[in-house]
């Protein structure tokens, strides 16, 4: 909901440095259910603009590409309520877990095609698909669990920072406050 964005926004920003100095600061929010977007808080003009979508790719794709690898695998025979909360726990267990591995290349150029054919799609369903989409190559590279999730984290995280980039490039560095706000954002 816009109520749950607004409350990711306003956090961000109001513990942020630039805040207790009241300067401008920019505000990257995505969350699960959320496309990034980069908002402009402007205290002395009491303004917040909403400056770009950065890609039309749900955060929830991290949660539903990493519940496709070991060892984050969903036991089908869980019930509803136990694989709610293992997939919500598991976000920052994949990341570490990812911290183990090795990027590899390859993985990320096949990631970064998908991610390019997923952009866009305004479905979870979308997301969901996404494993099955690099998991020839997956298959094909043979890479250790953890590689595979250190990749995947790497062609995301060069995509957001490439959209980013280009977000903020006509502010011609006039706001030098970047604060984040979000689940996906932080990860």
């Amino acid at each position: 909901s816009y109520r749950h964005v607004e409350s990711h926004l306003a956090s961000a920003y109001l513990t942020s440095p630039a805040a207790a100095e009241c300067l401008p600061a920019l505000v990257l929010v995505w969350d699960a259910n959320s496309f990034p977007v980069v908002y402009l808080v402007d205290p002395v003009q009491r303004t917040v603009e909403c400056r770009d979508w950065l890609f039309g790719i749900l955060g929830g794709v991290y949660e539903f590409f990493s519940r496709n690898v070991p060892p984050f695998v969903l036991d089908p025979q869980w019930d509803e309520v136990k694989k709610w909360h293992v997939q919500m726990a598991n976000c920052g267990k994949v990341m570490a877990y990812a911290g183990l591995g090795t990027v590899s290349e390859p993985l990320v150029r096949e990631i970064r095609r998908a991610l390019a054919a997923l952009d866009g799609r305004w479905d979870v369903f979308g997301t969901d698909l996404f494993y099955q989409e690099v998991e020839p190559a997956i298959r094909r590279i043979d890479l250790d669990d953890a590689s595979v999730l250190a990749s995947f984290h790497e062609a995301l995280a060069r995509l957001l920072v490439e959209r980013l980039a280009d977000a903020v490039k006509p502010l011609n560095g006039r706001v030098r406050t970047l604060c984040f706000a979000g689940g996906s954002a932080l990860n």
